[in-house]
């Protein structure tokens, strides 16, 4: 299961090394094909967290959400990539190999 965090939260889970955040809404049937491809980069090790963009809206305002999914790769809290929509685990892991 992947850790949904907040505002509260974001920045000690952001700050260090990479990450990916993925910005979801629980009506959104796109973020649930996309779960587990999530699932298994963090299988790989790949540290990665759920935020609710209609719970934490200011997060998903500062990051620009207009639609989910939307999901970011950072490294040490710094925008690396940012991808809306689905892509399979492998590509991900090409993603963050080339930018992080």
């Amino acid at each position: 299961m992947l850790e949904i965090i907040n505002t509260e939260n974001f920045e000690e889970k952001t700050k260090e090394g990479v990450v990916v955040i993925d910005f979801f809404t629980k009506s959104c049937t796109k973020c649930r094909v996309l779960e587990p491809q999530l699932l298994e980069l963090q299988e790989q090790g790949v540290p990665v967290f759920k935020i609710d963009a209609e719970d934490s809206y200011q997060l998903a305002d500062d990051y620009g959400i207009m639609q989910v999914p939307t999901f970011f790769i950072l490294k040490d809290g710094e925008t690396k990539h940012r991808h809306t929509g689905f892509l399979p685990a492998e590509q991900i892991t090409e993603i963050i190999e080339e930018k992080a």
